[in-house]
Formats: C-alpha cells, sequence, structure tokens
C-alpha cells in the first residue's frame, strides 16, 4: 500500500509539473530561430527571414547577389493600417505583424506558429501578393 500511494503522489506531481510549464509566446516562437519561405524564390535563389523583438530581417541570394532587408515591427492584435512606432517591442503576442515599410505599412496575419513552422497571409491593401499565404519553415541557414 505504501508503495501505491508513493506512485500516486509521484504521478500528481509529474502531472502538475507537465501542466504548469508555460505556452511559449508570439514573440519568442518567432524570435527562436530563422525561418525560410516555402516556394518563394526562383529556382537556384534563397533566402531567410529572422526577426528580433524589434526588426524583421531578410537576407536573400538573388541572382548570385546578396540582398538585406530590415524592417520594424511589432506584433498587433488588430491589423492595423498605421504604422504605430510606439507599439515597437511592447506586445509579446498578436495574430497580426505590422511592419513599417516607408511609404507602406505591411499587415500579416499568423495562420500557424510553432517551433518549426510559420504559416503567414499577406493583407497588405492594393499589392499583387494581397491575399497570398507563405508557409516558413525552421532552418540553419546562414550566410
Amino acid at each position: 500500500m505504501k508503495i501505491l500511494s508513493i506512485i500516486l503522489l509521484l504521478n500528481i506531481c509529474l502531472i502538475n509539473s507537465l501542466t504548469s510549464q508555460t505556452a511559449k509566446t508570439t514573440q519568442e516562437l518567432l524570435t527562436s530561430t530563422k525561418w525560410e519561405p516555402q516556394d518563394f524564390f526562383y529556382e537556384g535563389d534563397y533566402g531567410y527571414v529572422r526577426y528580433t523583438k524589434t526588426e524583421y530581417i531578410t537576407k536573400m541570394k538573388i541572382n548570385g547577389e546578396l540582398r538585406f532587408f530590415n524592417y520594424r515591427y511589432y506584433l498587433s492584435s488588430a491589423p492595423d493600417t498605421v504604422f504605430d512606432s510606439n507599439k515597437i517591442g511592447k506586445n509579446n503576442n498578436g495574430k497580426y505583424i505590422i511592419e513599417d515599410g516607408g511609404k507602406y505599412v505591411f499587415i500579416s496575419k499568423i495562420l500557424k506558429l510553432t517551433d518549426t513552422e510559420f504559416v503567414l497571409k499577406n493583407l497588405t491593401p492594393g499589392f499583387t501578393t494581397t491575399g497570398k499565404v507563405t508557409k516558413y519553415l525552421k532552418t540553419d541557414m546562414d550566410f
């Protein structure tokens, strides 16, 4: 009986420790890796994106030429159409990624985000890619 009680107590402790772990935030998942877009580049071209708390960074090799782009961004619970620089780095969770593209505000909806997969839908009005869904996979690529 004593052994059964000990086993039961250990199971309760194990269940409590598993359920008390907190889920990762959107920000933690975004910044945890580099992301390689799938079905995005022409043959021979490649690249990846990565996020910091305040910047969206794209590194690409197109026609043998290296290209880098940095955009300020923030996470939002709504598809903001005006970029609010006061929100940069403030929200750890959000369904939307709002990027400062200079003349444009780029709006993307996060459809899926895990440790290994990231799916975005472009909601920026007036672009030929509006409505396009892009899937990204975790990558170790670096250049």
